[in-house]
């Protein structure tokens, strides 16, 4: 007998954002903002920051910062929840560690031998990749590395895929690769295209689509399912910016799949339409490169973490 088929994937309700005011400032750091990451209910972001903190806002109420994650010893590259409660971060003092949000303090720390770019996960399940050239797979109730898969350059940028099973990484080499981490982290395809660094990576909310953002001065989105017939590049979003300061430009899809943002190093937030590829919204407001920018998954908000210190919470 077959397996019965999964449910078909339905795009979240979102609930009214309820800010103070439509753009909402949130200053607190000491230098740049590299990531951003909501929890899942949408009721905490995370802002990690080349100050070696994480200030931890709670967007409901006060939208205040009302708690710091310390111990890092040099700038923190990206966060992103695992679950409620549960952040991982990856930081340029070469450890991936995994904290706990309501009570402010680390759960476990993995030491690597250099700078971590990037972390993603969900669940018990955590990726890092970084200087060393190293896909890392963690499970975040163990001491030790599950395993490490070696890539040819280095790591800038990770994403697990939508049920789990499967890691994207991207790099210096301009490709992103993808594995199967139910075989060993047998690598199952590459996508080819972009003609410079990759400096984000996002999965679509439905698991069928990734998007990159890449030093080429371009987002992509790709057909990551796993028989795909034709070519798997799909679209391509341009406008965003990338300079010589060479930041690592992140890239998020909204909720409901529909639209697409990223980093730009221009000070500008743009948001595409997914279906048209055009740009919808070039929202001013920053005096810095913009590094990620990332969808709220309950509410019609966008955050974007800057290099002028600071995050924008604002209404879509």
């Amino acid at each position: 007998s077959s397996a019965p088929p999964a449910p078909a994937w339905t795009p979240p309700i979102l609930t009214p954002a309820n800010l103070p005011h439509p753009n909402l400032l949130l200053s607190g750091h000491a230098s740049s903002v590299y990531s951003t990451s909501f929890s899942p209910s949408g009721t905490v972001l995370a802002t990690a920051s080349f100050d070696k903190t994480v200030l931890l806002w709670s967007l409901t109420g006060k939208f205040s910062s009302y708690n710091t994650l310390l111990g890092f010893k040099n700038a923190v590259t990206q966060c992103a929840f695992l679950e409620e409660g549960v952040l991982a971060t990856g930081s340029a003092d070469k450890c991936v560690r995994v904290h706990d949000t309501d009570e402010a303090k680390t759960l476990r720390t993995w030491k690597t031998t250099s700078i971590v770019n990037s972390v993603s996960g969900s669940g018990n399940v955590l990726l890092s990749g970084g200087d060393d050239r190293f896909l890392t797979l963690y499970d975040t109730r163990v001491k030790a590395p599950v395993d490490k898969y070696a890539c040819d350059l280095q790591v800038t940028c990770v994403a697990l895929s939508g049920d789990g099973s499967g890691a994207f990484s991207g790099g210096l080499d301009n490709e992103v690769v993808y594995r199967d981490l139910r075989k060993a982290g047998a690598e199952v395809f590459a996508l080819v295209g972009h003609r410079d660094t990759i400096t984000g990576l996002a999965v679509s909310p439905d698991g069928k689509s990734l998007l990159t953002n890449s030093m080429d001065e371009t987002l992509k989105q790709w057909d990551v399912q796993p028989f795909c017939p034709g070519s798997r590049l799909t679209r391509t979003f341009r406008g965003h910016k990338h300079n010589a300061e060479k930041r690592l430009l992140r890239c998020s899809f909204s909720p409901s799949g529909s639209m697409v943002s990223c980093g730009s190093s221009d000070s500008v937030v743009r948001v595409w339409d997914v279906d048209t590829a055009e740009e919808l919204y070039a929202l001013p407001g920053h005096n810095g490169a913009v590094v990620d920018v990332q969808f709220s998954p309950t509410m019609p908000l966008l955050a974007s973490a800057s290099a002028d210190r600071t995050v924008i919470l604002g209404e879509l």
